[in-house]
């Protein structure tokens, strides 16, 4: 992402912010903008031109935070979008802490690991179709879903079920 002095117009510009680049880099007064839902450009303040210019007013402007003790196995398939993560920031998920994970399952431990995630586990939209970790993966991926996730599997979970393994590439999860 190069720094901006030109003019180019954009769709929206975060201007008069505090920039964080999540580098390790001193924070800088400067502009974001946006276009097409994805950071188009950063410079200094004042130098982007946007349809809509939004002044955050000494805010700082960061990239997404890593939440990496969570417990949205189930509650990302209830409410997809996420939205109390994405208001406080966090835009990544590390999910299967605490040695819980809703997958593998077999049928002989399903209803343990079901009785696990209760009240969740009987919500609209757990529908504990899978089985397999590659089925619980596709799962999460139906529908919005605004949080990119990593996943570790719980280790009762792992010990007593099928392989983690997905079938597209032989990919596990990280």
């Amino acid at each position: 992402m190069m720094h901006a002095e030109h003019l180019s117009t954009y769709e929206i510009v975060l201007s008069n912010g505090k920039i964080v680049d999540g580098c390790g880099n001193p924070w800088f007064w400067g502009d974001l903008s946006i276009q097409d839902g994805r950071i188009a450009e950063i410079g200094r303040r004042g130098s982007l031109h946007g349809d809509q210019v939004i002044d955050v007013q000494g805010y700082f402007i960061t990239p997404g935070f890593i939440d990496i003790h969570t417990h949205s196995d189930l509650s990302i398939l209830i409410n997809r979008p996420a939205e109390s993560a994405i208001r406080q920031g966090a835009t990544t998920h590390i999910i299967g802490n605490c040695g819980l994970s809703p997958a593998p399952v077999d049928d002989a431990h399903f209803e343990e690991v079901h009785s696990w995630w209760e009240p969740e586990a009987n919500m609209l939209g757990v529908s504990w179709v899978w089985r397999d970790f590659e089925s619980y993966l596709d799962t999460t991926e139906l529908g919005p879903n605004d949080q990119y996730m990593r996943l570790t599997v719980g280790f009762p979970t792992g010990k007593s079920s099928h392989p983690m393994t997905r079938k597209s590439g032989g990919r596990r999860p990280e």
